[in-house]
Parts: structure tokens; C-alpha cells; sequence
């Protein structure tokens, strides 16, 4: 009912950041028919020495209706005290002139309580953006005021409108709907190419670095809980970027408590050491800062940019000290400490070096999520790595992965071995193994299960060993023995594969394996055998936990093993013997009968039933619809 009375929305922005996270907001008020938008800069957005947002703003064609000075000079919890003062008495005086019908303020920046309180106490109706989070420092405490001061209320994450509600808010008037600013960042990513040179638009100080080839962004805020460290915690991180020595674009603090700390710790620092690879910007139009940062190797601070809007981008994040602290975060940031030896902080950003991307829902699926992969990849990658979301490396993985490409030249395609999935043991050779039941190979055994059991006495196994395809297709699909050995196969498995750039220029993931994708990594590592050789690296180690859930119906899963597996085995033998052909035939109706006993013998027997259906369809469909190669 609220929401339907509404005419005049004020909106107060009273910081650089403020504004890209409510624009997308500001134009959505402003082309309303219903809305008038009533818009007043306030605090840091006005002043030059933190970028003169105000002009940004003015640039985007937004009619200003009051401008509100109220920072006071000293940069310490007291002059915060007193600015937050200082906006309480103006803005009260600048809403009693507008008469809004709903006020807006926006998220946690010590000055917004002013905004809050001038509107709360004077009964006009307060809607309170990205409440219900938790940091831990004051911005927590005016936050959670904000949050009660107001009556409606739009969170940016599940956890935080839970969060709000538990507060005691109505939760008929909080909504999750995000955070505004990803809007913009969608936008940024829709057509993310740098169009602009940083330098040329923006000028800024410091050494003009040569940023074409890669560069990092910097944005280090002082702690309002820390403030009397300020000084010291920006030199560590400006010493340790220093030292890296990759082109760097570094942005001016905001005006928190401890501000004149940091900002005088860039100034000494910049005018005593001059790094070479490091430029100083005050601000930058949002869309730009955020091409800016989606084209970064990574973020470097301690800014909510890196929580926010870099892990919408894929942005890789090193994010510094407590600002951020108990925040939600995506996997693209990682933690440290300002007592994180330098030693360790340069390994961290040289870690972070890596990009991620989000994709969209035409792009989902195991091949075309492998496709759009391949798109992305940048011009310097020589080796292109495939993992599977269910796995976990070991911390010598990719170590010894070019460990394994640089053993042979001719090597172009190397795959890992699951460590928690291994069932290898070493023989023992006082005991003696029924060739049926057990596989041999350089001095380990392994089990055999029922399938190979039955094809071992029918005279239907390979005498390949594991990964090469015989040429009536079934080969041995388990792994290799952990003896830090390396084995040439055919077929490499999609859980841990990779290839040389050149592989992956010439071919790509077959579309006739969208959707699921059973056997799309044989496909895939057959055609691969035309660049060089595959192998499997037994020192290439990995946990896999493998989940059929993510697995399709067991109907269309035993029809996919059938017709997906005669697909691969014709890739590689178009033309199969009579012989291959009989004994390919023979081991189909052999595991479709095992499936059909299975009903009997195991508990899942729906499970079972349906599969052996499936598998007895997709052998049948053969006669008729033969997959076509694509």
C-alpha cells in the first residue's frame, strides 16, 4: 500500500561508491511515470579531494535538487561524529523544503545514520538499501541502525533479509532483490572490452605504466575500528605491489576515519620510493572503474567491490585485513592479513592471477560450459586445464602437470589419477591371483568387478592396458597404479584432462554431447590423438567425489551408455572388423543382462530395471537411427 502512494522518492548519496550502487535505481525512479526522483548529494560525493562524484553524477544527466556540505575536517571517529551531526540538522532542513514521500538510503557509510534519522524523525516513510550484513566495525553498527530506523527494506542476499527479519522488520517489507550495483556490472559485462585508455581520460598521478599487457587494481580504505594503523597497513600493501612489479591502478580512499593515515601514506610513499609500476586515480565514472577492474589480472584491498561486484564479474580478489570481515563471498576472493609476511601477499596476487567467469543459462552443460571455457582463454596460456567441480587438487597438481608435458615433446594431451578412487594395491607374490578375477600390471592388482569378471571367461576383454581402446571399443576404464609412472592411453577422463593450446585450437567439445555429456571427454581425446599423444600421469593426483545426482534418469542414462559408447567406438574405427563388430555386440547384451540381474541382487532394483530398459532401447535403436559424427 506503501509502495502504491509513493510520488516524490528522495534519494541522499553521500559517497563516491554510493552512487554506483543505487544509478541503475536512480534511472528506474526517474523513467517511472508514476515517480518524481528528488536527488541530493551530500558529504565525500561533493568534494574534489575524493573525486567530485558530483560531477559524475551531473555527466549522467541527473537534475540535483540539493547539495549538502557536511564533512568536517579531521578524518577521525570525532570529526565522524561530528559530519554525521552536522547531516542530521541539514538534511533535515533539506527534506522539510522537498516534502519527499519515501526517502532512500543507502547501505552503511558512517554519514547515512544522518539520512535515516532526519527522514525517521520527521515520519517519512525510510527505504533502507543492502541492510541485514554483517562486517563487524562501525559500518556493521549503522547499518543494523539504519536497518530499524527504516520501514522498507531491500537486502542483497537471502541470509541478510533472514538476518533483517530476525531484527524484528516485518517481513512483508523486506525484499531480496540484490544488490543495485550488479545491474551495472551486468552491463559491463555484456560488452567488456577496455575502450578507453585509464591515463589519456583520467589522468591521475604517478608514473604513466605501460598497462596493455596486464595490470592489477588497488583500493585500500581505512578501518574505522583501526584507524590509528591506517598508515601503516596501506605502505605494507604498497611496498608489497611494489615489489611485484605488474602495472598497477591504484584509487584514492574514502573519507572514513584513518583516511588522512592512508592518504598520507601514499602520498610519502610515492614521493620517497616513485614505483615505477604503479599509477594513482582519485575516480572514475562506474562503468569504467568496473571495465576497468573486469580486465585487471585481480583486485588488490579491501574495498566491497571485490565482495560484490568482482564476484559477479569473475574478478580474481586478494582481499586485505578485517574491513570485509563475515561477509558473504564467492569463491574469487581470497584472505589475508596486513601481518602476512610481504613474501606471502606477493604469492597470494600472483595466485589470484586468474579469471572466472559466470555463465549464462544458453551456455550451461557439461559441453558447452567446456566451449565457452575455450572462448575465454587468453592469449598467453599454453597448457588449457578441464576439472570437474567435484574434484579436489592436490597442491602439486598443476606442478606436475607441466612436469608431465615436459618429459616429451610429442605429449599433448595429460590426464590425472583420483587418489580416493584408486583400488590398485601392490601384488603380493606369494599369493597367487585368478586371472579372471584380478588385472596385473607392474607389480600392483586390482580387483576385477562382475562386468570384466563374465568378459574375462567369455573371451571378451582387451589385452590393452587401461585407457586404450581395443578395436571392438571396451577397453579397462579404470586407472593406473599410484607408482608416479606415466602411461600413453587414447582415452583421457573429463574429471582431470588437459591439453596443449594447439589441441585446443583445432578442435573443440562435440555437440552431439550436450546435455549431460557421457563419454564427450573419449570424443574429445580420440580427436585430441591427431595433435600428439595422450598420457596419464600417475603423479598428477586429485580427490574426485562423484555424485550421481547430477546424473540424468537411469532410463536415459543406460541409453546414452549404449549409443554415446557406439558413437566414440566408430569415431575411432569407422570401419570395425566382423570380429570387433560380434564382440562389441556381445559385451552390450553381456552388461545388459548383468543390469537385468542386478533387479535380483541388489536393493535399487527400480534403479537397475529402468537402466537395463534403457540399455536394451539404445541398442535396438542402433538398427535404425546410427548417431551421426559431429
Amino acid at each position: 500500500i506503501l509502495l502504491i502512494k509513493m510520488k516524490k522518492i528522495c534519494v541522499v548519496i553521500t559517497a563516491r561508491p554510493s552512487y554506483s550502487r543505487i544509478k541503475t535505481a536512480l534511472i528506474a525512479i526517474k523513467n517511472h511515470k508514476d515517480l518524481k526522483l528528488q536527488l541530493i548529494v551530500a558529504g565525500s560525493a561533493l568534494l574534489d579531494r575524493y573525486g567530485s562524484a558530483v560531477d559524475i553524477i551531473e555527466n549522467d544527466g541527473f537534475e540535483i535538487d540539493e547539495k549538502v556540505f557536511m564533512v568536517l575536517e579531521g578524518k577521525n571517529p570525532t570529526s565522524m561524529a561530528k559530519t554525521t551531526g552536522i547531516g542530521v540538522v541539514e538534511l533535515s532542513n533539506v527534506f522539510y523544503r522537498l516534502q519527499p514521500d519515501a526517502v532512500i538510503t543507502i547501505a552503511d557509510r558512517f554519514e547515512t545514520i544522518a539520512t535515516s534519522i532526519a527522514a525517521s524523525y520527521q515520519n517519512i516513510p525510510l527505504i533502507h538499501i543492502q541492510g541485514g550484513e554483517v562486517t563487524g566495525n562501525i559500518d556493521e553498527k549503522v547499518r543494523h541502525a539504519n536497518t530499524k530506523l527504516a520501514d522498507i527494506h531491500f537486502v542483497a542476499t537471502e541470509l541478510a533479509r533472514d538476518r533483517v527479519i530476525r531484527m524484528g522488520e516485518n517481513e512483508k517489507k523486506v525484499f531480496n532483490t540484490g544488490c543495485p550495483s550488479i545491474d551495472l556490472a551486468k552491463e559491463v559485462y555484456l560488452t567488456p572490452k577496455l575502450n578507453f585508455d585509464p591515463i589519456e581520460k583520467y589522468g591521475g598521478v604517478g608514473n604513466k605504466i605501460d598497462w596493455e599487457k596486464g595490470y592489477i587494481v588497488a583500493m585500500q580504505h581505512p578501518v574505522t575500528t583501526e584507524y590509528i594503523s591506517a598508515r601503516k597497513d596501506v605502505e605494507k600493501t604498497l611496498r608489497a605491489l611494489d615489489e611485484l612489479n605488474i602495472p598497477t591502478f591504484w584509487f584514492w580512499p574514502n573519507v572514513d576515519a584513518g583516511s588522512d593515515g592512508t592518504s598520507s601514506g601514499i602520498r610519502a610513499y610515492r614521493e620517497m620510493y616513485k614505483p615505477k609500476n604503479i599509477h594513482f586515480f582519485k575516480n572514475m565514472e562506474p562503468e569504467d572503474f568496473l571495465k576497468l577492474l573486469l580486465n585487471s589480472k585481480c583486485l588488490v584491498g579491501n574495498s566491497s567491490v571485490g565482495i560484490r561486484e568482482c564476484s559477479f564479474l569473475g574478478v580474481p580478489v586478494v582481499n586485505i585485513g578485517s574491513r570485509q570481515n563475515q561477509r558473504q563471498r564467492g569463491k574469487n576472493v581470497v584472505d589475508v592479513t596486513y601481518d602476512t609476511e610481504t613474501s606471502k601477499m606477493l604469492e597470494t596476487i600472483r595466485l589470484q592471477e586468474v579469471r572466472y567467469f559466470k555463465v549464462e543459462e544458453e551456455n550451461r552443460g557439461l559441453t558447452k560450459q567446456r566451449n565457452y571455457g575455450i572462448s575465454k582463454l587468453n592469449s598467453t596460456s599454453e597448457i588449457i586445464c578441464f576439472l570437474d567441480d567435484d574434484t579436489v587438487l592436490k597442491e602439486d597438481y598443476f606442478e606436475k602437470i607441466i612436469e608431465a608435458y615436459a618429459s616429451d615433446i610429442n605429449i599433448t594431451g595429460v590426464g590425472g589419477v583420483a587418489i580416493n578412487e584408486n583400488r590398485w594395491e601392490q601384488k603380493n607374490n606369494s599369493k597367487r591371483y585368478n586371472r579372471h578375477k584380478y588385472y596385473e600390471l607392474d607389480g600392483y592388482v586390482i580387483k576385477e568387478g562382475l562386468r570384466n569378471v563374465v568378459r574375462n571367461y567369455l573371451g571378451l576383454q582387451s589385452n590393452l592396458t587401461p585407457g586404450r581402446m581395443p578395436e571392438f571399443s571396451h577397453g579397462r576404464t579404470y586407472s593406473y597404479p599410484l607408482n608416479e609412472k606415466t602411461y600413453e592411453v587414447d582415452l583421457l577422463v573429463g574429471m582431470s584432462f588437459s591439453f596443449k593450446r594447439k589441441v585446443i585450437q583445432n578442435i573443440k567439445f562435440s555437440t552431439y554431447f550436450e546435455g549431460y555429456g557421457l563419454y564427450e571427454d573419449a570424443d574429445f581425446s580420440i580427436r585430441a590423438l591427431a595433435y600428439g599423444k595422450n598420457v596419464i600421469s600417475t603423479k598428477v593426483q586429485l580427490y574426485h567425489y562423484h555424485d550421481e545426482k547430477g546424473r540424468p534418469s537411469k532410463y536415459k542414462y543406460g541409453k546414452m551408455v549404449v549409443r554415446n559408447g557406439w558413437y566414440v567406438w566408430r569415431l575411432k574405427y569407422p570401419k570395425p572388423s566382423l570380429k570387433a563388430r560380434f564382440k562389441w555386440n556381445s559385451i552390450i547384451i553381456v552388461q545388459t543382462k548383468i543390469r537385468l540381474l542386478n533387479v535380483i541382487s541388489t536393493n535399487k532394483k527400480k534403479e537397475a530395471f529402468t537402466e537395463f530398459l534403457g540399455r536394451t532401447v539404445g541398442w535396438i535403436s542402433l538398427i535404425f537411427n546410427k548417431p551421426l559424427h559431429k
